[in-house]
């Protein structure tokens, strides 16, 4: 976890860290919102490619009640957390497009590895 440092509102950054880089996909904040991190992704490999950001805003908007523009994924777009604390479904839609960035960051970070090693 990384910590905000706002004077009024609070935020906690969930953090992924895979082969020495951190990631983080989103902010919590004690507000009740939650900002998708697309515009700090955007200088990290495998999000520096515009494509894994548009199939990362994809997997998110299949949550239902979400329903982020296709022009954020240069931004830091954000909603209510109450889209997913009143659906289950909404929670695990979100949840699955969570697994499948993790998936992505570690299988990037896989074959780098093996592309340096072979290199």
């Amino acid at each position: 976890m990384d910590w905000g440092r706002g004077e009024v509102t609070g935020s906690v950054y969930p953090t992924l860290d895979h082969a020495g880089r951190d990631y983080w996909p989103l902010s919590l904040r004690t507000d009740g919102g939650v900002t998708i991190e697309f515009k700090g992704l955007s200088g990290k490999a495998p999000f520096d490619d515009e494509g894994q950001r548009r199939e990362f805003l994809r997997r998110l908007n299949d949550t239902p009640g979400l329903s982020i523009p296709e022009d954020a994924i240069t931004r830091r777009p954000q909603f209510r957390f109450t889209v997913l604390a009143g659906s289950p479904e909404a929670l695990n839609s979100f949840k699955a497009a969570l697994d499948w960035f993790c998936e992505t960051v570690r299988s990037d970070a896989d074959t780098h590895a093996e592309d340096l090693a072979a290199g």
